[in-house]
C-alpha cells in the first residue's frame, strides 16, 4: 500500500467544516461536497462487524491515489454508519451510499437491491391421525396440509398436492410403525414429520360352534350298523333313534325305533335282514319327551337273510295276559298265536287265533276279560317273529 500513495495534508477541523459533518452524524452522500466528489474516483470503505467506521485523524486526512480513501486512526473522534452488507460488496455499497464512484462509471443510486433468496421451510400440518395413534384397522388414511406447489411424500411414495391438501392410505403391519412425511419447495426448503401409529393384534372372538349330529349308516353281516358323532350336545337324556320310509323324521310325530338311555353311545346295530331300505335319524332326547338337535337322515338297504334276526323267544303268562323276552331283534314285531290245540302258528291252522303287533319294542300282550277266547277251556299261547306272511322264531 505504500506505492502511488499521494498525501494531502487536511486538517480534521477544515475537512468537517468543509463538508458539514459533527463527530456522531450519519454519513450521507449529501455531506460531501461536489468538489470532493470529483477529486476522487472511488470511494471503499474499512467494514469491522458489518459496521463502516470512518476513522478520523487528529491531524491530518490521507487521501491515496489508486482511489482509496482511508482515516487513520489515531485519537477517538469517529463517525459511524451501519449497514446491511456483505465483505465482498464494499465498493458498489459504498458508491451506493454516498454518490461517489469512478468519473467513467455511471450514477447506481437508482440500481434495485438484489432479490433475496428463499431458505424458508414450507409449512407442513399433519390434519389425521393423532401421534401415536392406536388402531385395529390394516389401513389408515394420512392427511396434512402444506403450501400450494410444494411436493409431498408420505413414505417413499409422492402424492397429489391438491391446493395446499393432501392424504395418502398407508397399509399397517402389526405393532409400532413410523410413517415419514416430507414436503419440499420450489427453492428445495424441506419439511419433515414422522408419525408414530400402533397397529393392535386384535384376537377375534371365537366362533360358535353350532349344535350337531352327524350319522352314518351302513349293512352288515347281521343288520344295519348306524355309527353317529356329537358336536355341542348335551346328551344326558340319551338318543332316540328313528326309522321309516320317508327321510327327515321328527320325534314323537313318526315315533321311534329305538331308545339309547346312556349318553356316551355312539353306535348301534339294528338287527334288519328282510332286504328292505329304510330312512334313519338320531335325535338328542329330551326329558320332556320331545327331540332337541337331529342328526342328517341316511338311507340305508338292510341285508337279505332267509331267517330272522332273533334266535330265541322266552315267553311267560300271567292271569289275563303273556310277556316275554327276545334275544335279537324282530324288526317287524310279533305275532301272538293261540289255541285250545297245542303248538298254534302262523299263518294259523283252523282253530288257531293270533294278534300282530308291529312294534320291534313290544314285550306284552294283555288278552282282557278274555274276550279273545272261544269260551272257557285250556289254551296255549306262542309269541313268533313276524317276518312278513309268516313266523320265524316262535317262543315256548
Amino acid at each position: 500500500m505504500k506505492t502511488n500513495i499521494k498525501e494531502k495534508n487536511i486538517s480534521v477541523e477544515e475537512f468537517f467544516k468543509g463538508q458539514g459533518i459533527q463527530p456522531g452524524d450519519k454519513l450521507l452522500s449529501s455531506n460531501f461536497s461536489n468538489s470532493l466528489r470529483e477529486k476522487v474516483h472511488s470511494l471503499y470503505l474499512v467494514f469491522t462487524d458489518q459496521k463502516m467506521k470512518w476513522l478520523i485523524a487528529k491531524k491530518k486526512l490521507l487521501l491515496f491515489g489508486g482511489g482509496l480513501l482511508a482515516f487513520i486512526f489515531v485519537a477517538t473522534a469517529l463517525v459511524t454508519l451501519t449497514v446491511p452488507s456483505v465483505r465482498d460488496q464494499v465498493t458498489s455499497t459504498a458508491a451506493n451510499l454516498f454518490g461517489i464512484g469512478d468519473k467513467n462509471q455511471e450514477d447506481n443510486s437508482e440500481r434495485p437491491e438484489k432479490e433475496e433468496t428463499d431458505t424458508e421451510a414450507p409449512e407442513l400440518s399433519i390434519t389425521s391421525p393423532e401421534d401415536g395413534a392406536s388402531i385395529v384397522e390394516a389401513k389408515i388414511t394420512i392427511s396434512g396440509k402444506t403450501e400450494p406447489g410444494a411436493t409431498v411424500f408420505v413414505g417413499e411414495s409422492e402424492v397429489e398436492n391438491v391446493e395446499g391438501e393432501f392424504s395418502k392410505e398407508v397399509e399397517l403391519a402389526i405393532g409400532e410403525n413410523k410413517i415419514v412425511v416430507r414436503v419440499k419447495d420450489e427453492a428445495g426448503n424441506e419439511n419433515v414429520k414422522t408419525l408414530t401409529i400402533i397397529k393392535a393384534e386384535v384376537t377375534p372372538e371365537p366362533t360358535p360352534v353350532p349344535a350337531k349330529i352327524s350319522l352314518s349308516g351302513v349293512a352288515v353281516e347281521n343288520g344295519i350298523k348306524l355309527t353317529w358323532g356329537v358336536t355341542n350336545v348335551n346328551t344326558s337324556s340319551g338318543f332316540k333313534i328313528l326309522k321309516g320310509s320317508t327321510p327327515n323324521l321328527t320325534y314323537p310325530a313318526n315315533g321311534y325305533y329305538k331308545y339309547i338311555s346312556t349318553g356316551s353311545t355312539r353306535a348301534y346295530v339294528a338287527p334288519i335282514t328282510n332286504g328292505e331300505t329304510y330312512y334313519f335319524r338320531v335325535c338328542q332326547y329330551q326329558n320332556n319327551g320331545t327331540c332337541g338337535v337331529y342328526s342328517n337322515s341316511v338311507k340305508v338297504t338292510a341285508p337279505k337273510k332267509s331267517g330272522g334276526a332273533v334266535s330265541s323267544i322266552s315267553l311267560s303268562a300271567g292271569a289275563e295276559s303273556v310277556s316275554w323276552s327276545v334275544n335279537g331283534y324282530s324288526d317287524m314285531g310279533f305275532k301272538i298265536v293261540w289255541s285250545k290245540t297245542s303248538g298254534p302258528t302262523y299263518p294259523t291252522r283252523g282253530t288257531d287265533q293270533y294278534q300282530y303287533n308291529s312294534s320291534p319294542e313290544a314285550r306284552s300282550y294283555s288278552f282282557g276279560d278274555g274276550e279273545a277266547f272261544d269260551g272257557p277251556g285250556t289254551y296255549y299261547v306262542r309269541v313268533c317273529e313276524y317276518l312278513g306272511g309268516k313266523c320265524g322264531v316262535y317262543s315256548n
